[in-house]
């Protein structure tokens, strides 16, 4: 919560200001219900401000009745050049180096806080053929999957085709959906 200060008036004396407060507050109501099924953490390259130990009370905060952590598996298993670069889409989690690979960090930093209220997944990217850039191994770990389209091989020519692209978008989103995931993440990118 917090508490919202209006002054209106003159600073020429107290007589001239009108001064009003309310308590406001960002929670929702908990009947709703809400849930958060794709949240990151501090494992995230584009993290600034997330951070596995913030998270749960944030969400409690704000009112929520589940709270799932899901880091992105390609970050997971490539360096950020590799990730960015499109590396992961190309020939899916079989390229990753064992040195490079922080998901054993992810779940060490992430298993304890496990509970009924909050899960622990990945946010699963696909690669260029829609199949999940996921680890055997891993996927036994996870509560939850939320299935990602990123990166698309059209998407990476000089000049894209957009025909070509939507496409593409739709048969990676296609196979992506016909896969082992519990939801999709931001399906109208």
């Amino acid at each position: 919560g917090y508490t919202l200060v209006t002054i209106d008036g003159e600073r020429t004396g107290h007589a001239g200001l009108n001064i009003r407060s309310r308590q406001e507050s960002l929670s929702m109501p908990a009947e709703y219900g809400l849930a958060d099924y794709h949240s990151h953490t501090q494992f995230a390259y584009c993290s600034e401000n997330t951070h596995t130990t913030r998270s749960p009370r944030l969400a409690e905060l704000m009112g929520l009745r589940t709270l799932a952590m899901t880091e992105h598996s390609g970050q997971l298993y490539f360096t950020n050049d590799a990730y960015w670069g499109g590396a992961f889409a190309e020939c899916g989690v079989s390229t990753a180096r064992p040195e490079h690979a922080r998901q054993a960090a992810y779940c060490a930093a992430t298993d304890a806080l496990r509970s009924e209220r909050l899960l622990v997944g990945m946010e699963i990217d696909a690669d260029f053929d829609g199949r999940l850039v996921l680890r055997d191994d891993d996927a036994d770990r996870l509560q939850i999957r939320v299935g990602a389209v990123h990166v698309l091989r059209e998407g990476q020519k000089p000049s894209p085709d957009p025909a070509a692209f939507v496409a593409d978008f739709k048969q990676v989103t296609d196979q992506l959906c016909t896969a082992d995931i519990d939801v999709l993440a931001h399906p109208f990118r």
